[in-house]
């Protein structure tokens, strides 16, 4: 065990910047993303504060100012890409790319900004850095105003994603390759509701720690949990939709985005366990991790998250299963991940699994076909250095 903790450790150490945060991934994502960095500096807090530090006050600096269309830069809007570079061709490809249709930073990402919000809290409850809290706050409260004013696109209480530039990325939320399901636009993904309940609680509970005024943000938690039971369950299946689309009705898909919202609380608790349940049915769970996207689907494999595994996908439901209690589930998800790291001596940024063997699909960007799924990558690799760490009870 030993041996596989100083391997992740080394995978992260190349990843990281010169600023202190870290690289998505190497060699095609060798940028700086919100949510990736996000996620990853949450995932690494035990092993390494000093990284979501870093991160936090680089994403703070560059958090959007005005409305641009062409970078879908919005008041309080947290990025979805700073830059990126990657081989010499794809430097140039992209780099031309970005510059003529969506520029940099691009903000084309509708979770950044509630995960900025729940990662300022993790790192405060890790560290007790006050300084730093109160240096971000400003950055705290433009970013809950975000997500009340131009999250919520037509007013119903929900966070929604609709691209504003042509160009830009078609799906917003973490599964936003371009191929995906046909969901008419705005989109409310379900897990995004949960990012934002958990940003409202973290941004109440840090404002009474530091004495700050504030919004009654616990007041608006509770009237999205309420909207939210009522919305996104479906009665028939016995299971959370996928999404809210532009009619508000439900994308009525099995996939892996409600398995996010068990660490935020915004499950009614008489749903809570039949999720985790369904989640580890055979069309969803494997010998080596939970799928992105149900077996049974007609969609079911037609691209990297209808069907792959993705280790970070895996942490977020390991978070919430490790905090609400199902400690029998969570090490399921551990051990799976753990046999896939010991099957390929690594974990990558995604892997399949086919008659119950794992399979390297590549992938194909939209414009430059590349190999393997990205290794190292930074939220994959961190995923199981924190599920390693000696200590692994994760506190409320």
């Amino acid at each position: 065990m030993h041996t596989v903790i100083t391997g992740l450790d080394k995978d992260i150490e190349q990843l990281r910047t010169p600023e202190g945060c870290l690289y998505a991934g190497i060699p095609y994502f060798k940028g700086i993303f919100g949510r990736d960095s996000m996620i990853a500096s949450w995932q690494l807090l035990r092993h390494d504060a000093t990284i979501a530090q870093k991160s936090l006050e680089f994403v703070a600096q560059y958090q959007g100012k005005h409305t641009v269309i062409k970078s879908e830069e919005e008041p309080g809007k947290i990025f979805h890409v700073y830059n990126q570079v990657a081989s010499a061709l794809q430097q140039r490809v992209l780099k031309s790319l970005q510059q003529l249709a969506q520029g940099f930073p691009y903000y084309g990402s509708v979770d950044s900004t509630p995960l900025f919000v729940i990662v300022a809290n993790e790192y405060f409850r890790k560290t007790g850095d006050k300084k730093l809290i109160n240096d971000l706050w400003e950055t705290i409260e433009r970013a809950m105003q975000w997500i009340d004013e131009y999250g919520d696109l037509d007013g119903d209480g929900f966070v929604e994603y609709k691209r504003k530039n042509p160009f830009g990325l078609r799906n917003q939320n973490w599964k936003d390759t371009a191929i995906y399901l046909p969901m008419k636009s705005p989109v409310a993904p379900v897990e995004v509701q949960g990012y934002a309940y958990a940003a409202y609680k973290a941004a109440n509970s840090l404002a009474m720690e530091l004495n700050k005024q504030h919004k009654d943000w616990n007041a608006r938690a509770r009237e999205l949990k309420n909207g939210f039971n009522s919305m996104f369950w479906m009665k028939d299946e016995g299971f959370l939709a996928l999404a809210l689309d532009g009619d508000k009705l439900q994308v009525k898909e099995i996939a892996s985005n409600p398995g996010h919202l068990l660490f935020t609380g915004i499950i009614d608790k008489d749903k809570e366990a039949r999720v985790v349940d369904r989640l580890f049915e055979d069309d969803m769970f494997t010998q080596y991790g939970l799928r992105t996207h149900s077996s049974l689907s007609k969609y079911f494999r037609r691209s990297c998250t209808l069907g792959a595994i993705w280790p970070h996908d895996n942490w977020m439901f390991w978070v919430g299963l490790t905090r609400s209690g199902y400690t029998n589930e969570a090490d399921r998800i551990k051990n799976a991940l753990l046999k896939a790291h010991q099957k390929l001596g690594y974990l990558p940024e995604y892997y399949d699994v086919e008659e119950n063997e794992i399979v390297l699909t590549p992938r194909l960007a939209r414009f430059i076909k590349v190999g393997k799924p990205c290794y190292p990558q930074a939220w994959a690799t961190a995923a199981l250095l924190d599920m390693l760490q000696p200590d692994s009870e994760i506190k409320h």
